[in-house]
């Protein structure tokens, strides 16, 4: 083996590595394009919903937490949401009144992007105490398919599948 036929062998491995950083930067670059539109999407589309469902809940005076999910931020960029965490219980009592077992009997709602930031989960969890057992449906949508009329109509089968469940498990043998 010649010293040339050396070289020629590390000036590929190093032309590979700067190919393969490259391939890196590009697909860092679309991961974070992907993630700063579904932040655009909550931000527009998801969260104005929630936070109005929260706003009657509140006034009604009915238990729920609401949590947000957002990946830590790069350098000075702002965190990007990733999920939406919506629990809900239908009796008045004060939110204040956080326990994890609460967390546990509470239905929720689940908005969250899938790992590789292409599209949308949307999930409803409701548990049921006869048999105990969680019952979740699930829809997977692509950004441009989230829509506030379709996450209404989400949020409204969330409000009404959680009372339903309430008082269907209501019923004592």
């Amino acid at each position: 083996m010649s010293v040339q036929t050396i070289l020629q062998d590390f000036s590929r491995e190093d032309q590979e590595v700067h190919t393969i950083s490259e391939m890196e930067a590009e697909i860092d670059q679309q991961l974070r394009q992907r993630r700063d539109r579904l932040t655009q999407v909550f931000e527009e589309t998801i969260l104005p919903s929630v936070y109005s469902v929260e706003r009657d809940l509140q006034q009604a005076g009915y238990w729920h937490v609401l949590q947000l999910q957002q990946t830590g931020p790069e350098g000075d960029a702002k965190p990007n949401i990733v999920g939406v965490l919506f629990f809900f219980y239908p009796e008045k009592t004060s939110t204040d009144q956080y326990n994890p077992k609460m967390l546990d009997a509470a239905y929720r709602a689940e908005m969250f992007c899938t790992e590789d930031f292409r599209k949308i989960s949307l999930a409803l969890a409701f548990p049921i105490r006869f048999p105990p057992k969680v019952e979740v449906t699930e829809k997977l949508l692509l950004p441009e398919e989230v829509t506030t009329d379709r996450v209404d109509a989400f949020l409204e089968d969330f409000i009404k599948g959680a009372i339903d469940a309430y008082r269907s498990d209501r019923t004592l043998i």
